[in-house]
């Protein structure tokens, strides 16, 4: 953001001010002052005052300490001769003597009549100071701005929206009552995109507030916005523009004129990278209840650790790899460990790491205590051996079994957690590679790269049930937890197949639906940001990751990462996408922000205090919630979405132990977290507003 000019100049003189006094010592420079305007610019509502606050940085004349003030005078330059709008007197503090600098402040009130500044003829002006009648060197300069029936203010102005995301523009609005508002209590508008014949409807908003009698009253309300950018165009909830630099204005319905502008660009998609910490990152999983990330790589078996995009730590898995030049080999050229895939299961003593090593036939296993990053002294190392060439890797909490596809003999091991054997072995046949767990279903996925189907194994007997048709080399996969909707990657096919389960996933024969969906070329990952209803696919072949809104099902953006994205995970309440970059032993962070943070609270009430009665006002749209079987019962304190609309059903619990997920469940935390100081965020958001309580 630019600064303006004056702004920047005052500053450095009165940083040179400061240092000169410091030394104790004042120049003569004669005529010496900074004025600066406060609000600058500064707009007022037609028919109203506003007040305009300058400050004054002087060195004070004789005539001016004989005369006890500072004479300021608020002008309007002109080519020959400035014309005085205001004139105050500034108080001289005691003490002081000619050739001091001090700092004054002087506030003028103008007025705006007819839309036009009082006195002045013209609805817009620049002012400067001068002091006194024979002193008009002064510097520094403000713009006031007569505003017609409505003031409205874009923040931040200008938006600017990275390549498929989605932002949010405050915008307030001033504006004098008219009869229908005043009575309604409420202001309708509507967000536009302005045209030269046409004005493009981006949004609408019913902005609401308390009382009624108020026409004719000065109003001050904000409304919020979501501007998105897909496919390099700005895009509101009702229509886009097809630009990627939209200019933004609010029409007010019974008005019809446009008032305010703003602006709002597409850029690229906010990427960073950083150093994955080993070899060849092959995976990325998020450790629910520390919310850090876990990047393994493949071919050295360190896994970093990382909160947010700092690294905090590594853990080493047992790797006999030794580095040559570049490459990872034994003497007798043969690589001794490729870790595949990753996948974390609670115990009471902490987190246990499962990864999966290729070339060793075996899965890992290592204890993370309670309250660390990384294991707490000694590893605790446990080697499982399973079927030839183990790749991916599941766990379904609710056996406490886990699922591991074996692509060198077409198996899927099933391992016993608790006894760390193999319980059965699953023959699948082909190349069975990625595996996903839907606990709440009790199915296992396994996708087989080359028979071009998603197994289905039902977990409560371990045995295969039937077999889903996808695209060519199906690999990663991901579950919608709302609807058990699965998401399938075709690395051959460079398509998405979406299957739609409108039966029991158990009975998948009942002919689903499947869509596919074109992506990047090689997508070999695929994860879901519930937060932001996106997913997002890895593909290895462009090094890109494609996004995909999750209600349309439709491609909505294309992000440049690093070489050879081979994984990715979402990191939803941080608002961070996780690409591991197999070929450049990096990570790429993509920015996707979090909407459901607390500043969604607010007085929704408006009886200007911020408590419980506000979050019920929410809560009365979307209880009594549906009952959930086998839900466990969480410890106090645990996270709950508040979501208008659809449930993640792990998000909640029964917290209060009554055997049933309902209103009480979300009102017991919702009373620790009421008292929250949340009074600077924005108020009286409407309601039914979503809300995330952490």
């Amino acid at each position: 953001m630019s600064v303006p000019a004056f702004r920047f100049f005052a500053a450095t003189v009165v940083a040179l001010l400061v240092f000169v006094l410091a030394q104790g010592t004042v120049p003569r420079v004669e005529a010496v002052a900074v004025a600066l305007f406060e609000p600058d610019p500064l707009f007022i509502l037609d028919g109203r005052s506003g007040v305009l606050t300058v400050t004054v940085f002087k060195e004070v004349t004789q005539d001016e300490i004989d005369a006890g003030a500072i004479d300021v005078e608020l002008v309007e330059p002109g080519s020959l001769s400035d014309t005085e709008i205001h004139a105050e007197d500034a108080n001289i503090p005691a003490g002081t003597t000619a050739g001091d600098t001090i700092e004054v402040i002087v506030t003028f009130t103008i007025k705006c009549v007819n839309n036009e500044i009082e006195g002045t003829g013209e609805k817009s002006i620049t002012f400067e100071v001068e002091f006194g009648s024979t002193n008009s060197n002064a510097l520094g300069s403000g713009t006031v701005t007569c505003s017609g029936k409505a003031i409205v203010m874009f923040d931040p102005n200008p938006l600017e929206v990275p390549e498929g995301s989605t932002k949010k523009v405050k915008v307030e609005i001033t504006k004098n009552l008219t009869a229908e508002e005043g009575f309604a209590a409420r202001i309708h508008v509507r967000l536009i995109e302005p045209g030269i014949l046409d004005d493009t409807l981006l949004d609408t908003k019913d902005v609401r507030f308390p009382g009624t009698k108020q026409v004719g009253r000065k109003k001050t309300v904000t409304a919020t916005f979501e501007i998105s950018c897909t496919n390099n165009e700005i895009r509101g909830e009702v229509a886009g523009t097809g630009t990627d630099d939209a200019e933004l204005s609010i029409e007010f319905v019974d008005g019809g004129v446009n008032h305010g502008m703003g602006q709002a660009i597409c850029v690229d998609a906010e990427v960073s990278q950083v150093p994955s910490s080993g070899f060849s990152p092959s995976g990325v999983a998020i450790r629910a209840d520390s919310g850090y990330a876990y990047a393994l790589n493949a071919f050295d078996g360190v896994i970093g650790v990382f909160d947010g995009a700092t690294l905090i730590d590594t853990i080493q898995l047992p790797c006999e790899a030794a580095f040559v030049g570049i490459s990872i080999v034994e003497p007798d050229g043969e690589i001794y460990c490729i870790y595949q895939g990753m996948v974390f299961v609670p115990t009471g003593l902490g987190f246990y790491i499962y990864a999966t090593d290729f070339q060793a036939a075996v899965i890992i296993r290592m204890l993370i205590s309670n309250g660390t990053a990384a294991p707490a002294g000694p590893p605790d190392v446990l080697t499982i051996p399973v079927g030839g060439g183990p790749t991916g890797i599941g766990a379904d909490l609710s056996t406490g079994q886990l699922y591991v596809a074996n692509a060198d003999d077409g198996t899927v091991s099933v391992v016993d957690v608790d006894t760390n054997t193999v319980t059965k072995t699953i023959t699948v046949g082909g190349v069975p590679n990625g595996v996903i767990v839907d606990s709440a279903n009790g199915v296992a996925y396994v996708s087989n790269f080359t028979l071009d189907v998603v197994h289905v194994i039902d977990t409560a007997t371990n045995s295969e049930v039937d077999t889903v048709n996808v695209g060519s080399g199906p690999d990663g996969m991901e579950i919608d937890p709302d609807t058990g909707t699965l998401w399938v990657t075709n690395f051959l096919g460079n398509t998405v197949t979406v299957v739609d389960l409108y039966a029991s996933p158990l009975a998948i024969s009942s002919l689903p639906t499947t869509i596919n969906l074109g992506v990047g070329t090689g997508p070999n990952d695929i994860s879901l940001n519930m937060y932001t209803n996106r997913l997002y696919t890895a593909n290895a072949l462009n090094d890109t990751v494609s996004v995909i809104n999750r209600t349309t099902r439709q491609l909505v953006g294309t992000i440049d990462v690093g070489d050879t994205p081979d994984a990715v995970a979402a990191h939803g309440k941080k608002g961070i996408i996780y690409v591991a970059n197999f070929g450049e032993n990096s990570l790429s962070l993509i920015s996707d922000p979090n909407p459901f943070v607390h500043r969604q609270w607010g007085d929704l009430n408006c009886d200007e205090v911020v408590d419980l009665a506000d979050i019920l006002a929410v809560l009365s749209a979307i209880v009594p919630l549906p009952v959930q079987a086998g839900s466990d019962c969480p410890a106090f304190g645990q996270e709950v979405d508040v979501l208008p609309g659809a449930f993640a059903p792990q998000s909640w619990g029964d917290l209060t132990c009554d055997g049933e997920l309902d209103g009480h469940d979300p009102l017991l935390m919702i009373r620790v977290f009421a008292g929250a100081d949340v009074s600077g965020e924005p108020n009286c958001p409407q309601v039914n507003s979503m809300i995330y309580v952490w």
